[in-house]
């Protein structure tokens, strides 16, 4: 009974230190961390909107039925891209769409005011290798290394982009999904378009170009 009573004791411990070195570990880590998806999405930010030399971060009013919606659609902000001389050049906000996989898609798209999707990045996402992680694949297009999937929205209109099964004509303004992997195209495209439903509300009073 004894033996019993010093072995849970020792398990106890063993439970004890094991959990303060990872809180631990944790508490050191997780600066450098966010310090990582800071510069990460700094970056992220350059690539969907080229022309701009400054962001300025703008916090969304949203109502609190709205507050669902763009929690789990994009962050509770937007930013407004500048140029050289102080002009803007259109807007990046951060979207977050889910697939198949629980954890969301994570992802920048710049567009300007009249809905004109000029970059997507993806940022993060833990879809299934080979289907919906081929959000993320990259290609050779004229010599260049390209991420196929999200190059297909430069230059749709956002608000208004369709999920196509199959080739695209010129005249439709969609995307072609990855094959067999619906839910996860269409999760970034229906993303992709409230993102610019919210700017339109947030940032163009309700009126887009």
């Amino acid at each position: 009974m004894k033996d019993f009573i010093k072995l849970g004791f020792a398990l106890l411990a063993v439970t004890f230190i094991a959990g303060f070195v990872l809180n631990t570990a944790y508490v050191k880590t997780k600066p450098k961390i966010e310090e990582i998806q800071r510069s990460q999405e700094a970056s992220a930010r350059k690539e969907v909107l080229p022309d701009a030399v400054e962001f300025t971060p703008i916090k969304m009013q949203q109502t609190e039925e709205e507050s669902v919606l763009i929690d789990n659609t994009v962050e509770n902000r937007y930013w407004i891209g500048l140029n050289e001389k102080g002009e803007e050049v259109g807007f990046v906000i951060k979207i977050f769409a889910y697939g198949y996989d629980p954890s969301p898609i994570t992802a920048m798209v710049g567009l300007k005011k009249d809905g004109t999707v000029i970059g997507l990045k993806i940022i993060a996402q833990k879809e299934t290798p080979g289907l919906g992680a081929r959000i993320q694949e990259v290609v050779e297009e004229d010599g260049q290394p390209v991420v196929w999937f999200t190059r297909q929205f430069e230059n749709l209109k956002a608000g208004e982009i369709e999920v196509i099964k199959g080739k695209v004509s010129e005249e439709v303004n969609g995307i072609s999904a990855i094959t067999a992997a619906t839910i996860t195209s269409k999760a970034v495209t229906d993303a992709v378009n409230k993102g610019y439903q919210i700017i339109v509300k947030e940032a163009l009073n309700g009126e887009g170009e």
